[in-house]
């Protein structure tokens, strides 16, 4: 079970809306810990696929258009489906990292 603890709004290489959401872990072995995910918001039908279902998961009724600012998020639980994935060299470091899959989220 993870709580979004931080959200920032900024536009994504494309100029699309994009939510760069920071999770805290609040149960098991990874307590404390951090995970990170971005949801973009576009007209590409799989991204808006991605962020319908993960308004829907934390807590958004999806049956007709909504607006959600991005603070609105702060404090609002989902689970996370994480995977460990061999890291790219875009910063000069290689080994794992934590990705969330593409349908990784859960309602709580």
């Amino acid at each position: 079970l993870c709580e979004i603890t931080k959200v920032d709004e900024k536009p994504t290489k494309k100029g699309d809306n994009m939510y760069s959401i920071e999770f805290t872990i609040k149960k098991g072995e990874y307590d404390g810990r951090i995970i990170f995910d971005n949801i973009v918001f576009s007209d590409n039908e799989k991204a808006k696929q991605r962020a319908k279902e993960f308004l829907r998961c934390v807590g958004f009724d999806m049956s007709s258009g909504v607006d959600v600012e991005h603070d609105m998020l702060i404090g609002k639980k989902v689970y996370v489906k994480v995977v460990v994935v061999d890291s790219d060299e875009q910063f000069g470091k290689t080994g794992k990292e934590n990705k969330v899959k593409f349908k990784g989220y859960e309602a709580a």
